[in-house]
């Protein structure tokens, strides 16, 4: 009889009351965090499963931004975070030749915007993906449709090389601005591209088209990480030299 009380009595030492157990940790906030912590897990996953031997997930802005790429991005996170009395648009389309860390450059920004906000409102594509000869012309719209759907934060790495006719990938584009342009929510477009410049010949405004290439200039801020390939430490001698006429 004593030994069972004593079961008892141990067993209660291990009951926490409701009340005390909901002052130490809030239902709501602990909710909150699990949610938080597997829309983590999950961007993690996403960023792996793009390229999972090329370091994205741990791609970082410094504290103090340095370099003008890093700036841009900043005062672009700061526009789509910044409450206003219409969803706001910002971005940042990071150009120049193969090698110059403009994928990772992307990731990073992306990774910060995780931190500020919701990570399963971000989504990631290739161009060759999003827009390429995989999907049928009259599913084009449809495709982009449902990879936009819920987005906040949208980053297209690798524009200018998605295989199919041309008029096809400009109705694809014009798709695409047409829904963000449609987005009652704010939202961040991070692009990368050899083309590197709007207007010049074999520019975005020629793959795109002109109708969406205007409707992204206005708030999409076009720069580069540099001119140094980061694999071989070679120099891009021709990028240098046309780097003032980049944007």
């Amino acid at each position: 009889m004593l030994e069972s009380v004593r079961h008892i009595d141990g067993w209660r030492s291990h009951v926490v009351c409701g009340a005390c157990r909901e002052a130490e940790d809030p239902s709501a906030e602990r909710f909150a965090r699990l949610i938080r912590e597997d829309s983590e897990s999950r961007w993690r996953a996403k960023v792996e499963a793009f390229d999972a031997s090329a370091g994205y997930v741990d791609a970082r802005l410094p504290d103090e931004p340095e370099q003008a790429w890093q700036r841009v991005a900043v005062d672009a996170l700061d526009v789509w975070c910044e409450p206003g009395p219409r969803p706001a648009r910002a971005g940042l389309m990071l150009v120049g030749p193969t090698g110059i860390g403009k994928t990772w450059a992307a990731f990073a920004v992306a990774n910060e915007a995780a931190r500020r906000g919701n990570p399963s409102g971000i989504r990631v594509a290739s161009e060759l993906d999003l827009l390429g000869a995989q999907v049928a012309p009259w599913e084009l719209r449809d495709h982009v449709g449902r990879w936009v759907d819920g987005a906040s934060v949208l980053l297209i790495d690798d524009i200018g090389v998605a295989a199919r006719q041309q008029d096809q990938i400009q109705a694809g584009w014009k798709a695409l601005c047409d829904l963000i342009a449609g987005q009652n929510r704010p939202l961040l477009l991070l692009g990368t591209s050899n083309r590197q410049s709007w207007q010049k010949e074999g520019g975005l405004v020629s793959w795109m088209g002109q109708q969406s290439a205007s409707r992204l200039r206005p708030w999409m801020r076009i720069c580069t990480t540099g001119v140094v390939d980061r694999r071989t430490g070679e120099t891009h001698a021709n990028w240098e030299r046309q780097l003032g006429g980049a944007s």
